[in-house]
C-alpha cells in the first residue's frame, strides 16, 4: 500500500512539475510581449507605413513626424541586425513634395553626459546609423505632400548599453525657411534571450 502512495506521489510530482514549466513558458513570453520593444523596426517603406505616418501629421498636428510611438523612443540591440526608422514630413502648402524640395539633416544631441556620444565618442556614435550627419539629405519616397525618409542602425556586438537623443531638422528649400524640428531616442541595450 505504501508503494503504491510513493508512485501516486511521484506522478503527481511530475505532473505539477510539467504544469510549472508550460506556466513559465507561456509566462515569459507574456512579459516578452508587455515589455519587448515600443515599436516595430520598419524594413521597408510601404503604403502600410506610409498611411500610419498620414495619420500622425493629423494627430500631431506637425509638419515633421517620426513613426516611433508616443514616446519616440527605439530600444536596439546590440546585435548587429538592422533596425529601421521612418521619417515624415510634408510640406507646408500642400503642393507635391519632390526630389529636392524638402531636406533634412540629423544631428548628435549633446546635452548630456549620459549619451552615447559621451560613452562612445562622435565616430563611433555616428557610425551606429547609415545616413550622414550633419549634411542635407534628400527623402527616400513622396506621395503627395508627404516625403518619407528612413534612418537605417546597425549596433554592433559588444556595444555599451547607451541612449543617444537624434536631431530631425527640415528646410522647405523652395522658401529657404525651416519646416519643422522633431527627435528621437535610440537606447543601446544588450541582447537578450528573445
Amino acid at each position: 500500500m505504501q508503494q503504491r502512495g510513493a508512485i501516486e506521489m511521484s506522478i503527481t510530482t511530475v505532473v505539477v512539475l510539467v504544469l510549472g514549466m508550460t506556466m513559465l513558458i507561456l509566462g515569459l513570453g507574456l512579459v516578452r510581449g508587455i515589455f519587448g520593444t515600443a515599436t516595430d523596426s520598419v524594413d521597408q517603406i510601404d503604403q502600410k507605413v506610409k498611411s500610419e505616418i498620414a495619420q500622425l501629421f493629423s494627430d500631431d498636428q506637425q509638419d515633421v513626424v517620426i513613426l516611433l510611438g508616443k514616446d519616440k523612443t527605439a530600444s536596439v540591440k546590440a546585435n548587429d541586425k538592422p533596425f529601421g526608422i521612418v521619417i515624415g514630413a510634408r510640406t507646408p502648402d500642400g503642393a507635391s513634395a519632390t526630389a529636392g524640395r524638402l531636406k533634412l539633416q540629423l544631428t548628435l544631441d549633446d546635452s548630456s553626459t549620459k549619451y552615447c556620444l559621451v560613452k562612445l565618442g562622435k565616430t563611433k556614435t555616428e557610425a551606429l546609423f547609415t545616413p550622414q550627419f550633419g549634411k542635407d539629405l534628400e527623402f527616400d519616397e513622396f506621395d503627395a505632400a508627404n516625403a518619407f525618409f528612413k534612418i537605417q542602425l546597425q549596433v554592433p556586438d559588444g556595444t555599451i548599453e547607451c541612449s543617444q537623443k537624434v536631431l530631425v531638422d527640415i528646410k522647405d528649400t523652395t522658401t529657404g525657411q525651416p519646416l519643422g524640428r522633431n527627435s528621437f531616442i535610440i537606447n543601446v541595450v544588450k541582447p537578450g534571450l528573445f
